[in-house]
């Protein structure tokens, strides 16, 4: 009973942990790369003091979401506070910008009540 190995765990033979080891090498290797030059567009809701809502779209999140808190939007600055409701994140821009524009239109606004909001 003791030789077993316990449930949900699985055993390796000995010849391919050599390879596994090379693997996780690589694969740590190639996602340090991607990460470094993987960016992300953001398009987030935000529901201002009115209970109306703000879409927008960045590829900084945290920058935007502080320029929108601190009042330097014209946009939301006199509907403060604004809170984040929900972002989705984009690694194209041109999707990010399509997005963006549907949810700005009637099955958009229908689609965010639904799934986002």
């Amino acid at each position: 009973m003791g030789s077993s190995p316990a449930l949900g765990t699985t055993s390796l033979k000995l010849r391919g942990v050599k390879h596994l080891k090379k693997f996780k090498k690589w694969s740590r290797v190639a996602l340090a790369k991607r990460d470094k030059r993987m960016k992300f567009y953001y398009v987030y809701i935000l529901k201002l003091s009115n209970r109306d809502f703000y879409i927008g779209r960045t590829d900084n999140l945290k920058r935007r979401l502080n320029e929108h808190k601190t009042g330097q939007q014209r946009t939301t600055k006199n509907y403060l506070p604004c809170r984040l409701v929900t972002y989705i994140a984009f690694d194209s821009k041109t999707l990010a910008v399509k997005f963006e524009r549907y949810l700005k239109t009637g099955s958009g606004l229908a689609f965010r009540k639904r799934h986002l909001v």
